[in-house]
């Protein structure tokens, strides 16, 4: 006698998997997790999950995001880099998280509510309140920045370039950076850091670094590269790369050193040298 097959549907929705064999159980699933997530009938633009896999979901309401953590204050904001500072100040003074780089934004996506990852963050630093995710939309890549869309073509990686260029000189020009390639772009993940090198070329130089290694020194170097726009240098974090922009090889080794220093690799920015 043959076996029996048994079907089960299994979607995901907004990031949480749905099981049932029962079409009817199924919906109510699915009408319960909706329900869940929403908010004053509404269901959220995006999504903040802690390393512990809890979902903080984030609401545009009114032109304004809004996001809640169980039952603690309400937090809102015009942007994502604000609202995620405040509600991260919040988490790391209730031992929620330790560094807000642990803090993941996800997007909902309006047509099938699946869940996506930015292509990268253009902010000066991890902290900053101008952090702005770059998400893939069609065959474009977006950036939302006050009540304004940037939006540019995908090219095969210089798309990451061109918004970068184009935020850069929009920020500074509302004097929200002293310098447009104060801005970097960060949580660069490995194949899309394939990708950029091979569009960029190799710069004979590089900065170089030593760390204490079982009590010796250790020589360490982050390679330079450079396009159309800029000389870039890629260093290595735990939250992927971060890309460093500038227009000459003593601006670069400035940027790199300070982000060295702000995250406790060097004691002075003075101990990254150019060879």
């Amino acid at each position: 006698v043959p076996a029996r097959v048994r079907e089960v549907n299994s979607p995901e929705v907004m990031g949480f998997p749905v099981e049932s064999s029962n079409l009817d159980a199924l919906t109510k699933d699915v009408v319960h997790v909706l329900a869940y997530l929403s908010d004053v009938g509404h269901l959220p633009s995006c999504l903040f999950v802690l390393p512990t896999e809890e979902v903080i979901p984030v609401y545009s309401l009114g032109g304004e995001l809004r996001a809640r953590y169980k039952e603690g204050p309400l937090f809102t904001a015009p942007d994502i880099g604000p609202l995620r500072a405040r509600l991260g100040e919040y988490l790391q003074a209730s031992r929620c998280i330790q560094s807000l780089g642990e803090l993941t934004l996800l997007a909902v996506s309006p047509g099938d509510l699946s869940l996506v990852l930015p292509t990268c963050i253009l902010a000066r630093s991890i902290e900053a309140r101008n952090w702005l995710p770059a998400f893939p939309h069609g065959d474009s890549l977006s950036v939302h920045v006050d009540d304004r869309t940037f939006e540019v073509p995908r090219n095969g990686g210089e798309e990451v370039f061109d918004l970068h260029a184009e935020i850069g000189r929009y920020l500074a020009g509302r004097q929200r950076l002293r310098e447009p390639h104060e801005l970097r772009v960060r949580q660069v993940g490995r194949d899309l850091w394939d990708q950029l090198q091979g569009i960029l070329q190799p710069h004979p130089r590089r900065l170089v670094y030593y760390l204490e290694q079982d009590e010796r020194l250790a020589k360490a170097h982050i390679p330079v590269f450079e396009n159309r726009h800029a000389l870039v240098a890629p260093q290595p974090s735990p939250f992927g790369y971060v890309l460093h922009l500038a227009p000459d090889l003593w601006e670069l080794q400035r940027l790199v050193a300070d982000e060295l220093q702000r995250s406790r690799v060097l004691a002075s920015p003075e101990h990254l040298i150019i060879q």
